[in-house]
């Protein structure tokens, strides 16, 4: 897979207080394509053309390996922003902005599809049918089960794949926006708010097809096993209240408060990842009843609190030294974080995938969980009857994906800090092998940034000479600062030592003045 992207953007400033910016970017993304390596040159991404949503479940053939999908060229992306300040003297700055994000369909979505040839796919689901004909019993092993899967395939006309994919498979965006208003309380200390939401639109979303019916036990497809079904039904959208009051460190103490008021809605894990990669695993019991999946997302949190803070103590410089050494210049540090619970969704077991089960009303929470540790009341839930003929429930259950919530958290971390001693590091090194020589209209550079000397003009240290030239030894003995003027000429003729007649210079003004070097 590769990506091209193009982005323009403008700042338009429309006064001393306000600015504008527009802008607008466009992606490009490939298909994802497997190639067989060696022992496996038939392996690739095996697609029907088309699933039918009739019931039926019918497929078309399979697209060429080169093609699993459609190319999705339309990713135009349009941005805007602006920044205020009211009362014109930097204290207050109100901010927004809207643009809409494209993302590639990652290859993780698509890896574990792979099949090593056609019709041999990476995944089996065996219907009760087929565990009765193999005699199938728990437990097994899985060197068994690929004999049975081997067998399944050579003698089944079943069309056998692990996932079908959209071929007009589109690339996932979403829609973000934001307005916070930030205010300077003093010199060191800011206050910020701000609204921020993302709605995000045709994100991948995996769901069981072909599934065994509920009553009769059999696949509406007989010819099809039960792969995932992938297209961008998955919707989600987030919106948030988030506040921060944040004060530098001075004198001797910092700190940083913030919390968040948010809301995470989608009918799957809010995610742009395969089922097995990140929060986006399959809740969708009844496939073409996506709405009834609709909640909480997996990161769905309520109440966010966070804060964090450094005093550092006073150093004792008038005390004793004993009393510096044991009471002075300790360092006192904390982070707290609390939060509310994320979703819970209770389920049943079931042969279908993300069975729920029916919620009949009352407490489902019980109040004294903390000293019987069992939080959830098996009163307020009923099981599904279930049918002998599928091993599943007759219906669906009506349990909304997290429509209850585990219980919240909090953290405290603290430490106690205190410097003993410093160490330092002298070095005396030859300038000349941190310095390069630098071209006119060049910049002037060093070969070790974290080794620069100190360059300044020799008129500003008293009693020196305008030109002094010396060897590294006279140098190195006298200790003088290397001196250095601005000018425009290339130096490699080198005067020599005035002690020593020596060449061999280190520092002069006459040998180094062709350095464009900024006096500090």
């Amino acid at each position: 897979m590769y990506e091209l992207g193009f982005f323009a953007q403008d700042d338009w400033r429309v006064s001393s207080k306000l600015t504008v910016n527009l802008g607008m970017r466009y992606d490009f993304y490939s298909n994802f394509v497997a190639h067989g390596e060696d022992g496996t040159p038939d392996a690739g991404l095996y697609n029907p053309s088309f699933l039918s949503m009739n019931g039926r479940f019918d497929v078309g053939p399979f697209r060429p390996r080169s093609s699993p999908y459609e190319n999705d060229a339309k990713n135009f992306g349009p941005r805007v922003g602006f920044s205020y300040n009211p009362d014109g003297k930097g204290k207050t700055a109100i901010r927004g902005g809207f643009g809409v994000m494209f993302s590639n369909v990652v290859p993780e979505d698509f890896w574990n599809l792979v099949s090593s040839a056609q019709n041999v796919p990476y995944r089996i689901t065996f219907t009760p049918e087929d565990i009765k004909a193999f005699g199938i019993k728990f437990p097994d092993y899985n060197d068994n089960l690929f004999k049975y899967a081997q067998q399944l395939v050579k003698t089944s006309s079943v069309i056998y794949v692990s996932g079908i994919y959209n071929a007009h498979l589109q690339n996932p965006y979403t829609m973000q926006y934001t307005l916070d208003i930030q205010r300077q309380i003093t010199p060191t200390m800011v206050f910020q708010t701000a609204i921020v939401g993302t709605r995000g639109l045709k994100f991948p979303l995996f769901r069981p097809v072909n599934a065994v019916d509920r009553a009769t036990g059999l696949r509406p497809n007989p010819n099809l096993g039960q792969p995932n079904y992938v297209d961008n039904s998955q919707t989600m959208t987030y919106y948030g209240w988030q506040n921060s009051i944040r004060k530098r460190f001075s004198p001797n103490f910092s700190f940083d408060v913030n919390y968040t008021w948010s809301k995470a809605l989608g009918n799957g894990g809010g995610d742009t990842g395969a089922y097995y990669d990140g929060e986006n695993s399959s809740r969708n019991q009844d496939f073409f009843n996506l709405k009834a999946d609709r909640g909480p997302t997996a990161s769905d949190i309520t109440h966010y609190f966070s804060a964090d803070w450094v005093y550092q103590m006073p150093a004792l410089a008038g005390r004793s030294a004993l009393v510096r050494h044991v009471a002075g210049d300790w360092q006192l540090a904390g982070i707290l974080t609390a939060q509310t619970g994320l979703g819970i969704t209770v389920t049943q077991s079931s042969t279908t995938s993300n069975q729920r089960a029916d919620f009949i009303g009352g407490q489902a929470v019980l109040p004294n969980y903390r000293e019987t540790l069992q939080y959830l009341n098996p009163a307020a839930f009923q099981r599904i009857a279930v049918s002998s003929a599928s091993g599943a429930p007759v219906r669906p259950g009506n349990f909304s994906p997290g429509a209850l919530r585990a219980p919240g958290l909090w953290s405290l971390n603290f430490s106690l800090a205190k410097k003993l001693f410093a160490l330092r590091e002298v070095q005396t090194a030859d300038p000349h092998r941190h310095v390069q020589c630098a071209q006119p209209h060049e910049p002037f550079r060093f070969a070790n940034e974290h080794q620069r000397p100190a360059f300044r003009p020799a008129s500003e240290y008293p009693g020196s000479a305008r030109d002094p030239v010396e060897c590294t030894d006279h140098f190195l003995k006298s200790r003088k600062p290397i001196t250095a003027r601005v000018r425009d000429t290339c130096c490699n003729a080198r005067a020599p030592c005035s002690a020593c007649g020596s060449r061999r210079t280190t520092s002069s003004s006459a040998a180094a003045e062709h350095l464009r070097v900024p006096a500090r």
